[in-house]
C-alpha cells in the first residue's frame, strides 16, 4: 500500500489528521486512527507523547553538546595555563642563568679593578724606596716586584673570561714569600664613629670587592672600600634581631647575605648585603667565633664552647655537626676560625689544642698540622683563609685565651700543612701586628688583617 504523499499515512483511501505515530526503527512515520491496524505489533505511540519523546531526546543531545563543549573549554584553558606556566618557567631559568652570568663576570671583574689603587700604592712605595738611597741591588729587586705586579694583575684583565673554569682551583705555583713587605695600605683610627675601629675582628669580602669587618667594642659591622672608604654601618649592642654583643666571625655568602657570629648572644645572623636584618640561626650554640660559606650556601660555625663545627641550612636551620671536646683526630678544643678552600674542603683553627685540622666537605676528617714552632714559643691559631691557588694563611698568637699575647705573626702553609713563610711581629708599626685576627685573601691575592689591638686594618699584596 502506497503511503498518502500529503499526510505519510499509509492509508490510500483517507485523509485523516495524525493521532499516532509508529515509533519502530524501520517506520517512524505519522499515523491516522484508520492505518494503525496496518502496523500490527509495532511501537505505537500518542503523537502527543511521541512528540515529547523527541523532544525530551533533543534536549538531551543538546544537554550532552553543551556539556562536551564546557569540558572542551576547560581543558582548552587547562592546556593554555599549562603553557603559560611552562614557558614562565623558561623565562624565570634563563633570567637566574643571566644573572648568574653576570655575577660571575662581576666577581672577577670587579676586584681586578678596585685593585688599581692597590697598584698604584705599590708602585709609589718603589719608587720612594729607590728615591730614599737603596743600594743597587735592592733597586733592580723593587722595579722587578713591581713590574711582576702590574704584568700579573693588568694582564689578567685583558684575557678573556672562561666561565668553564671559574669556580676551579688554580694549581699550586712557587711563591716568592720572601717578597712579602710592609703594608700598602693601613686604615682605621681607634673610636666609635663611621670609618674608625674599636678591636675589629672578623674580616669578609663582599661580592663587590667591598671589606666586611666586624667590631669586638663596637658591636657593629662596617663595610669599606678596599681603599679603607667608609661605605655604611649598621647593628648596635643589644639582643634583639640585628643586634650584637660581641660579633666575631663574619663571611659573605654567593648570594652577597652577610653572615655574622654573635659570639654572646649564642647565635648566627643572616643580612643582606645592605645590612637589612633576614634570619638568624635555630639551634643551641654556645659562643661561636668564626663563620665560613660551604657547599649550597650553608653555613659553618665554629662553635667555641661546644667544640664543635655546625653545619646550618642557607636559612639558618640546623642540620648537623662535627667534633667534641678533646685532642684525637677530629676532636676540639675551643675552635676559632673556620674557612672552606676552593675545592670545598673545611679548614678549623684548633686553638687550643696549637694546630690547624682539614676535613672534606662532609666533615669527614682528613689531615691536621700544628702552628710552626718559634724556639720554645708555641703559638695558637686563631682565624684563617684560603687563596685560590692552595695555601692557607693562618693569623697566631702566642696565648691560649683573649690575654693580650707577647707574641703573634701571620704564618703561611699549604694544604699539606708544610711551613711556607712567615711575616709580622708584635708592635704598633707597619707590618706589626697586636693580636691579629680576621683574615681575608682577594682573588688577585690582596691579604686584609684585622689588626685587632691596634684598632686598624692592614692590607699587603702577596707577591709570587
Amino acid at each position: 500500500m502506497q503511503t498518502n504523499v500529503a499526510t505519510g499515512c499509509r492509508c490510500g483511501t483517507h485523509l485523516k489528521e495524525f493521532t499516532f505515530f509508529c515509533n519502530e526503527e524501520n517506520c517512524q512515520c505519522f499515523l491516522c486512527n484508520d492505518c494503525v491496524i496496518q502496523h500490527p505489533r509495532h511501537y505505537i505511540l500518542p503523537l502527543p507523547l511521541a512528540i515529547e519523546q523527541k523532544l525530551t531526546t533533543l534536549r538531551e543531545m543538546f544537554d550532552a553538546a553543551k556539556s562536551k563543549l564546557v569540558i572542551l573549554k576547560l581543558s582548552a584553558d587547562a592546556y593554555r595555563s599549562q603553557v603559560n606556566r611552562h614557558v614562565d618557567t623558561l623565562v624565570e631559568a634563563l633570567e637566574l642563568k643571566r644573572q648568574e652570568l653576570l655575577r660571575v663576570v662581576k666577581e672577577r671583574e670587579i676586584p681586578q679593578i678596585r685593585n688599581f689603587d692597590f697598584l698604584r700604592q705599590v708602585l709609589s712605595t718603589a719608587f720612594n724606596q729607590i728615591e730614599n738611597g737603596l743600594d743597587l741591588f735592592e733597586k733592580v729587586q723593587l722595579l722587578h716586584q713591581a713590574k711582576e705586579t702590574c704584568n700579573e694583575n693588568f694582564g689578567f684583565i685583558t684575557q678573556p673570561l672562561s666561565l668553564s673554569s671559574f669556580h676551579k682551583p688554580a694549581a699550586e705555583t712557587a711563591r716568592n714569600w720572601t717578597s712579602l713587605k710592609q703594608p700598602v695600605s693601613i686604615f682605621g683610627t681607634r673610636g666609635n664613629g663611621l670609618g674608625q675601629l674599636n678591636a675589629p675582628v672578623g674580616l669578609a669580602l663582599t661580592l663587590d670587592g667591598d671589606l666586611v669587618a666586624s667590631e669586638w667594642y663596637n658591636n657593629r659591622i662596617q663595610v669599606f672600600g678596599q681603599d679603607g672608604s667608609h661605605r655604611f654601618s649598621f647593628g648596635s649592642k643589644g639582643v634583639e634581631n640585628g643586634q650584637f654583643y660581641c660579633p666575631r666571625g663574619v663571611a659573605v655568602d654567593s648570594d652577597g647575605r652577610i653572615i655574622v657570629a654573635d659570639r654572646d648572644n649564642h647565635r648566627v645572623q643572616i643580612f643582606g648585603p645592605d645590612g637589612s636584618f633576614i634570619n638568624r640561626t635555630e639551634g643551641d650554640l654556645n659562643g661561636p667565633e668564626g663563620v665560613a660559606v660551604g657547599r649550597d650556601n650553608r653555613i659553618l660555625v665554629a662553635d667555641k664552647g661546644n667544640h664543635e663545627i655546625v653545619i646550618f641550612s642557607k636559612e639558618g636551620q640546623r642540620l648537623r655537626s662535627f667534633g667534641t671536646n678533646g685532642n684525637g683526630n677530629g676532636q676540639f678544643d675551643s675552635p676559632i676560625g673556620v674557612a672552606t678552600t676552593m675545592d670545598g674542603r673545611i679548614v678549623v683553627c684548633d686553638r687550643n689544642n696549637g694546630r690547624v685540622q682539614i676535613f672534606n666537605a662532609d666533615g669527614e676528617f682528613e689531615s691536621l698540622f700544628s702552628c710552626h714552632t718559634d724556639g720554645s714559643v708555641r703559638y695558637s691559631p686563631y682565624y684563617v683563609a684560603a687563596t685560590r691557588d692552595g695555601h692557607l694563611i693562618v693569623s697566631e698568637s702566642d696565648t691560649f685565651s683573649w690575654l693580650a699575647p707577647k707574641k703573634c705573626r701571620i704564618c703561611a702553609y699549604n694544604m699539606k700543612g708544610q711551613f711556607m713563610h712567615q711575616f709580622g711581629s708584635k708592635g704598633n708599626g707597619n707590618g706589626k701586628f697586636d693580636r691579629p685576627l680576621g683574615i681575608v685573601v682577594s682573588d688577585n691575592n690582596t691579604l686584609f688583617v684585622s689588626d685587632c689591638d691596634n684598632h686598624r686594618i692592614q692590607c699587603t699584596l702577596l707577591w709570587g
